[in-house]
């Protein structure tokens, strides 16, 4: 008789954690919907890469860059699209960011706007893509990435090895 009230507690336990599991598991399925909903709908997917090599530090500290605001709240994002070149607030912040952590793992870093696909580009931060060549038609690099800035227009990070 002992033997079959404790077989009795056993199932009564066992079914609460069965039923609190299964309601776990679908809360946890809802909001992982919900969360991939959002995320493809979100703000946060305002332009497309284009890069020949995934890194996957670089192109998270590009994308930082770009969701960074100035003081009156504009994103960098948007103050290149709208520029011909970097100003004082994104050229400065861009050398600050790519200059501090990537020159000590790369030889060079280049960033600027490429305005249809031209090969001679230069600004006032990071001096003329040309010198990334070094004399040579080829250029050998760890890492490059695009952003689609629209009409013909995009930025760029290079980053060459030693």
């Amino acid at each position: 008789m002992r033997k079959m009230r404790n077989k009795k507690a056993q199932i009564g336990e066992t079914m609460t954690w069965v039923i609190a599991t299964i309601i776990i598991i679908v809360i946890l399925i809802f909001s992982i919907f919900i969360t991939s909903i959002l995320g493809v709908t979100g703000s946060h997917k305002e332009y497309k890469s284009i890069g020949t090599k995934p890194d996957l530090i670089p192109v998270k500290s590009l994308t930082s860059y770009l969701l960074t605001k100035d003081n009156s709240g504009q994103k960098v994002f948007d103050q290149l699209k709208n520029e011909e070149n970097l100003n004082e607030f994104n050229g400065n912040l861009a050398l600050k960011i790519f200059n501090y952590f990537y020159l000590l793992n790369y030889a060079q870093v280049w960033m600027g706007i490429n305005k249809d696909f031209s090969l001679d580009l230069e600004n006032d931060y990071f001096g003329s893509r040309n010198t990334l060549y070094g004399g040579s038609s080829t250029l050998y690099v760890d890492f490059t990435e695009f952003i689609n800035l629209g009409e013909d227009k995009s930025i760029q990070l290079i980053l060459r090895a030693y």
